[in-house]
């Protein structure tokens, strides 16, 4: 079977903007055999021929006016990511329709009493559950700061998490953000392991819905603090 995946939330320049990472993905697509191709764009699909075809792209993400067909079997598609409507025509938006706020401090640039928290921002971090968890921790203090009349105290990093399923009982933990790693472990996180994957199907759910979606989970930062106390020694 020919399986295709496309996805529209960004042009796919390579599987992962992380160095280690990457190296671990490119790693399981080998011994999988699976061929990745990356500078494309779907432009067309053909549901009765099962025809998808795409057009080339140049390193600045722009048409090169070369085209590929390719047939398959099944089409999995990853739609556009895009902030909703209502915030794209409001006067919290930029250019590209998401809330334009300051990186650190993630409080609106153009209205000081708002702050924005989720995928909707212009921030550079990765749009994952696991980013709106330090969102909220530093909106919480920030808030709490603007409230007051007092300044603001709280940065967000820029963390972010995607723990990537490669086999039935594998995972790569991957903790980031723009500027490369953010491990909570004292374990190599890039590589697949059985210990992430008991994590991504038994612990990480609870979590969700018993201390992030309530409230109580505001990021791993501080077990990271003393996790790398322990790798240290």
């Amino acid at each position: 079977m020919t399986f295709a995946h496309v996805s529209r939330l960004s042009i796919i320049f390579q599987l992962f903007g992380i160095e280690s990472y990457l190296k671990s993905l490119e790693k399981v697509a080998k011994e999988k055999d699976i061929d990745v191709r990356t500078r494309r764009n779907l432009i067309e699909v053909d549901s009765e021929n099962k025809v998808a075809t795409f057009e080339f792209l140049d390193d600045d993400a722009k048409p090169t006016g070369k085209k590929e067909r390719v047939e398959y079997s099944l089409l999995h598609i990853g739609p556009q990511c895009s902030a909703p409507e209502a915030l794209r025509t409001s006067p919290f938006a930029d250019k590209t329709g998401f809330m334009d706020v300051d990186i650190a401090s993630l409080q609106s640039k153009k209205f000081p009493n708002v702050f924005g928290v989720g995928d909707c921002m212009n921030t550079p971090n990765a749009k994952t559950a696991a980013a709106v968890s330090s969102h909220l921790k530093t909106i919480e203090q920030n808030l709490t700061q603007v409230m007051q009349g007092k300044q603001l105290c709280m940065e967000y990093d820029g963390y972010a998490s995607c723990p990537l399923v490669v086999s039935r009982n594998r995972v790569i933990l991957a903790e980031f953000n723009s500027k490369g790693a953010m491990e909570t472990t004292p374990f190599d996180q890039s590589k697949p392991t059985y210990w992430a994957y008991l994590m991504k199907r038994y612990f990480m759910p609870a979590l969700y819905w018993n201390g992030l979606i309530k409230g109580y989970w505001n990021g791993p930062a501080t077990i990271r603090n003393c996790s790398r106390l322990v790798k240290s020694k």
